[in-house]
């Protein structure tokens, strides 16, 4: 089911606030079809003893000689419970996203806090879904349609 998983977040019903493929990418990313190229680098932690574990995509400048970090997004969970996003882009602000995908707090790069009145979510959640899209973009179709099943597990969760 992880593996196509973003294929089925696709075909949900779901909230027009969260975007299931985003989610399914950063919460399955050791299980998933990643493009074959070298535009991103990938970085995954478990910690057994904690029952914590984070999956890390860092999208790489190729336009840059020495291939900079350009953005990355941190997917962290805590008991196979999605708990939060950080993403970083390329003027290094963070942006912390709650488990309801939501954004929580913001810092800029020195450190401080930025309003989140200034913030335009949607423009950040657009930019995520950007960098993740050709992640998204080579998902495969399953032989076996278990959209259903996929539906029953994850439905409450993305309404």
């Amino acid at each position: 089911m992880e593996y196509y998983s973003v294929y089925y977040a696709k075909h949900i019903d779901h909230s027009p606030n969260i975007d299931p493929e985003v989610i399914m990418v950063m919460k399955n990313l050791k299980a998933i079809e990643k493009p074959k190229d070298d535009s991103f680098v990938y970085k995954y932690k478990d910690s057994y003893l904690y029952d914590y574990r984070y999956f890390k995509v860092k999208k790489l400048n190729k336009k840059s000689r020495y291939k900079e970090l350009e953005s990355y997004i941190e997917f962290n969970t805590e008991n196979d419970k999605f708990e939060y996003i950080d993403f970083v882009n390329h003027a290094r602000t963070q942006f912390r996203f709650n488990n309801a995908y939501k954004i929580e707090h913001v810092k800029k790069n020195d450190g401080s806090d930025v309003s989140l009145r200034k913030v335009n979510e949607k423009r950040v959640k657009q930019e995520i879904r950007d960098i993740l899209q050709p992640i998204i973009d080579v998902q495969p179709k399953p032989q076996v349609n278990l959209q259903w099943l996929f539906n029953w597990m994850y439905g409450d969760y993305f309404k």
